[in-house]
């Protein structure tokens, strides 16, 4: 084999260990033939550790990046925050200074190993490995506020387009009692039992035009109805006010009974009076 050729094969020989790095081993299929055919026929003991040591020898060694990557004892403290045991690092680091009047980094580097410090190169890759986590997590979490946000979309376009097929108004009375009757009218209270984070109402397309006891009748009683759900208590003492005072009334005439109709809808206002 000629001086050219053998710089090449030593060339590539270092290009693929480069790469076996990344997952940290060594392919034996990477190594040049001759050092391959060595490695898996030795002709002796001797021939096959001397070989293993020149892999080893050559094996390239992972360096930190000053310039975007923390000193290695900062990673090594890092990691011993994330796993909860940096109080306990720090008490026997001082009781190391104390005893031997070492300095910080020197009592630092002393004691790490009981923390499972191994080499700064394993450190490397347990601070890369946690970088990459970080940056995976953050990905998977902007995705997911990105669903949620086209979700949202999605459900506005649909309640505002279920919303422009009802008529503007409906009689007072018909608006409240579809309003009163809507399981919408239960769902803060029932959030808030069940310890949600959030007990706000949205009312959907599916409440305005799916509900139980059938379709709003008009875009006012779907406004109101938006409205009323996050205020639902205040609702129905209104409700039970109004029904105890006609019950009141109703019990206090003499005489038989006379049924009247009224078109007087002042109260059912009252009701509806947002401000009230």
């Amino acid at each position: 084999m000629d001086e050219q050729t053998g710089d090449q094969a030593e060339k590539q020989a270092t290009t693929h260990l480069e790469k076996s790095w990344v997952d940290g081993t060594l392919d034996v299929d990477e190594l040049p033939s001759m050092e391959r055919r060595q490695l898996l026929d030795p002709s002796g003991e001797s021939d096959a550790a001397y070989v293993i040591e020149r892999v080893i020898a050559r094996t390239p060694k992972i360096k930190r990046d000053p310039k975007t990557e923390p000193p290695i004892n900062s990673m090594f403290k890092d990691r011993m925050e994330r796993e909860g045991r940096l109080p306990e690092l720090r008490a026997v680091v001082r009781e190391k200074m104390q005893e031997t009047g070492m300095g910080y980094n020197a009592a630092l580097q002393a004691v790490r190993g009981y923390f499972g410090f191994v080499n700064t190169e394993t450190e490397l890759r347990l601070y890369r490995e946690h970088r990459k986590n970080i940056l995976l997590s953050a990905a998977e979490t902007e995705d997911v506020v990105q669903g949620a946000y086209e979700r949202l979309e999605s459900e506005e376009r649909a309640f505002f387009a279920a919303l422009a097929t009802l008529p503007a108004n409906a009689p007072k009375a018909r608006e409240i009692e579809w309003i009163e009757a809507h399981p919408a009218m239960m769902r803060s209270t029932r959030n808030k039992a069940n310890g949600y984070a959030s007990n706000v109402v949205n009312i959907t397309a599916d409440d305005i035009l799916r509900a139980p006891h059938g379709p709003c009748p008009s875009r006012a009683a779907a406004v109101q109805l938006q409205h009323w759900a996050n205020n639902s208590t205040k609702f129905f003492e209104q409700i039970m006010s109004e029904a105890k005072k006609k019950s009141a009334e109703g019990s206090s005439s003499s005489g038989p009974a006379v049924v009247e109709v009224e078109d007087d809808l002042s109260e059912l206002d009252d009701l509806l009076d947002f401000g009230s």
